[in-house]
């Protein structure tokens, strides 16, 4: 038993569930606006994948203050604002901001 199958439904693209499960999907009216939330922060990954470059490489940019972020606890985020800052040439070396410990 086992195994997975794909689904595809309309307007979206094809995701994957495990066979033997159900998977409750809502689809807006025709003419119904889709509610979508916009990213404002990323991770060290994310932020890596978005630019093309490799997560050491990221990490030198927030490091040297290149690419802005802030701390919050144990995490780094990076927000869209400050990425769209870099890829302008916009930046400037400036302290980080932290929150938390």
């Amino acid at each position: 038993m086992g195994g997975f199958r794909v689904v595809q439904c309309p307007a979206m693209t094809k995701f994957t569930i495990p066979t033997g499960t159900t998977a409750t999907i809502t689809i807006p009216a025709k003419n119904e606006p889709v509610k979508t939330i916009e990213r404002t922060g990323f991770s060290i990954d994310e932020t890596a994948e978005s630019l093309g470059i490799s997560v050491p490489t990221a990490r030198s940019l927030i490091k040297n203050g290149s690419i802005h972020s802030i701390r919050i606890g144990r995490r780094v985020i990076v927000s869209a604002q400050s990425l769209r800052e870099f890829m302008d040439g916009k930046t400037e070396t400036t302290d980080k901001t932290h929150v938390g410990k």
